[in-house]
């Protein structure tokens, strides 16, 4: 679908060019539009727009349905799986990891642990290594629209939020990013202001009905980037988390990553930026 950003003012630009500047690498993905270029591409957001930075090969998916296409697919190469299983602790042997102990189904032996835990991998983290990674929920609230006919063509972002029309004609408005811990209930204040700034937008949607709001628990990490890999003082335990907001579209090359590192197998793309002991180097002056 792409993804078209919407340049309301002056600041808006000046966003759109800071973001030009440092990818050039990509400049054959981007185009710029202009206001009769946006109203020709969207004409449901709103006249007063300047116009938009396109970025063509930006799309959407539901996490949803991936998530169940990835758990058939575990299922069809022979994977057990125990969902709503809490792990409580992980097992070590000779200085080694060698399972994990949970509430419901008692302790599963492994040579190999992978801390895939999300919001939660601090903590799991924890108990494999005696160490703490830094990865630390941030809160997402999230507005879900009535089914509507066709209003937008592509997926909408702007300095107040973002859009994204589904198959079946809901319009996903997102997300805030607070520093909440692990609540995730939804606040008034918070869930107006999305309204308001998807409504600044596209006007026609101040007629429309919403069907439900959520918040979800992102796993962010001091630089936005996930924490790959293994950890040189816990043989047997890896790390596949602190993806902060692009989880769901890095998933399957993380799966790739993962499964080269694990079977010590050449790697698509150097690892090393995403290994957890980053974290633990000694700042230099610049």
């Amino acid at each position: 679908t792409g993804l078209k950003y919407v340049i309301q003012d002056d600041e808006d630009q000046l966003y759109a060019e800071h973001i030009v500047k440092h990818i050039p690498h990509l400049q054959s993905q981007i185009r710029w539009l202009d206001r009769q270029a946006l109203r020709k591409a969207e004409p449901s957001v709103t006249e007063n727009a300047h116009g938009a930075l396109e970025f063509l090969c930006d799309h959407q998916l539901s996490p949803f349905r991936l998530g169940d296409a990835y758990m058939e697919g575990a299922r069809q190469n022979g994977v057990d799986l125990y969902l709503n299983t809490r792990v409580t602790g992980v097992l070590h042997q000779g200085g080694r990891i060698k399972g994990v102990r949970t509430e419901q189904a008692g302790d599963f032996h492994c040579d190999t642990l992978i801390n895939a835990a999300g919001a939660w991998a601090a903590e799991l983290s924890e108990w494999a290594t005696g160490t703490s990674i830094p990865v630390k929920p941030v809160k997402g609230q999230i507005v879900l629209t009535e089914r509507l006919p066709k209003l937008l063509d592509g997926c909408i972002t702007t300095s107040d939020c973002y859009m994204a029309q589904k198959d079946n004609g809901e319009i996903l408005i997102g997300s805030t990013t607070e520093e909440k811990g692990f609540d995730v209930t939804t606040t008034f204040p918070e869930i107006s202001s999305l309204v308001q700034g998807a409504i600044r937008c596209v006007p026609a949607l101040e007629q429309v009905n919403l069907k439900r709001t959520w918040a979800g628990l992102r796993p962010g990490s001091p630089d936005e980037l996930p924490i790959l890999g293994p950890v040189d003082e816990m043989p047997g335990y890896f790390n596949a988390c602190g993806h902060f907001r692009t989880g769901v579209l890095t998933s399957a090359i993380t799966g790739v990553m993962l499964d080269k590192v694990v079977h010590e197998e050449a790697l698509p793309l150097d690892i090393t930026p995403f290994l957890a002991q980053r974290f633990s180097k000694v700042a230099l002056p610049a």
